[in-house]
């Protein structure tokens, strides 16, 4: 509501600035009200055209400076010219019959005034609503920065030495090995690649695609040891497309896997959780089907701070250039995730 008062006030200061700079005399202040009132309509849409589709495109995710003067310059010349048709129509015409004054499409000094109140309000828009968009930006990036760092500070609070951990692991694996306890001895590899992973490389910018594939099969071979024999869950994890020489941020397919096995498992129960991958042209698709138990979740606000924080992630990181949905199709969860992935150099 407050949006839509406020809009309305900013519309209604430029009609009657408008209508003042056409008025000089103070004589027909009502006729150029009527007069600015017609021509309205083609200025709110050329000024939202610029604000809700240029500056957020081209100067917020983009910072294309060249694709965003060009494209509003073309929207001022088009709109300039439509205007001129409507001021010299026959409407105008007759709202102006009291004043004395004909406007016609090729008349040098309204064409500059018209020009100069047009450029103004579209000029004077977008800048607020840039500051408007980078200030927002900022804020979230400020308060992303902020939620990584207490995170941070709670792994390091709860951390153990990872290289005592990494040999404790090894010396387990080594027993299962002499034990021949082949199951467990897999888990145990697979449980220390993902925290080796998660440690020493999960802080870069970016990372191999192939590793963070990795991370995801030996997360899904872990999943594998909590199923029983006799529980009926399908598991499947496909590949379609070669991911050599791609380069993704790290941990971003990881917690939308933890997310499906959170919500799509229970023992004794049918679950299903299938995977696909898959790398074409400049893209990755990523999605995930998995079961869904109205008991244990209902809502998909009830997905994590796990999935909070990768919708974050990929707003900073792939701003434009990602797409995430999760929707809800009968018994089941389908998660979507679409990324623009760059190669190596």
């Amino acid at each position: 509501m407050r949006r839509i008062f406020t809009h309305l006030l900013f519309w209604t200061i430029i009609l009657f600035w408008t209508s003042a700079i056409y008025d000089y005399n103070g004589k027909f202040g009502w006729v150029f009200i009527q007069f600015n009132l017609v021509r309205l309509p083609l200025m709110m849409a050329a000024t939202y055209l610029v604000i809700y589709d240029f500056v957020p495109r081209w100067l917020i995710r983009q910072k294309n400076y060249l694709y965003f003067s060009l494209a509003f310059i073309l929207n001022f010349i088009v709109t300039t010219l439509l205007d001129r048709v409507i001021i010299s129509s026959s409407l105008i015409h007759d709202i102006l019959s009291d004043t004395g004054l004909v406007f016609r499409f090729f008349n040098d000094i309204p064409i500059l005034r018209n020009s100069f109140v047009l450029l103004s309000i579209m000029g004077l828009a977008a800048l607020i609503r840039f500051f408007k968009l980078y200030l927002q930006q900022e804020r979230s990036k400020h308060e992303l920065q902020e939620e990584q760092l207490a995170t941070e500070l709670a792994f390091l609070k709860a951390q153990i030495n990872p290289h005592f951990l990494f040999n404790a692991l090894n010396n387990l694996y080594s027993m299962a090995i002499q034990k021949e306890r082949d199951d467990i001895a897999a888990g145990l590899e697979n449980l220390s690649g993902v925290m080796q992973y998660l440690t020493y490389e999960s802080s870069a910018d970016k990372i191999a695609l192939e590793k963070e594939i990795q991370l995801v099969q030996n997360y899904l071979d872990i999943q594998q040891l909590r199923i029983a024999e006799a529980d009926d869950a399908t598991i499947s994890f496909n590949i379609e497309g070669q991911p050599d020489g791609r380069l993704i941020s790290p941990v971003i397919l990881l917690p939308l896997v933890e997310n499906a096995f959170k919500h799509g498992l229970r023992p004794e129960q049918r679950c299903l959780v299938h995977i696909h991958l898959l790398i074409k042209g400049g893209h990755l698709d990523f999605i995930i089907k998995n079961t869904f138990f109205t008991e244990k979740t209902s809502t998909l606000k009830q997905a994590g701070i796990g999935l909070s924080n990768v919708r974050k992630r990929l707003q900073l990181i792939y701003p434009g250039q990602h797409q995430l949905t999760i929707e809800r199709l009968e018994k089941f969860f389908i998660t979507r995730l679409r990324i623009d992935l760059p190669t190596m150099t």
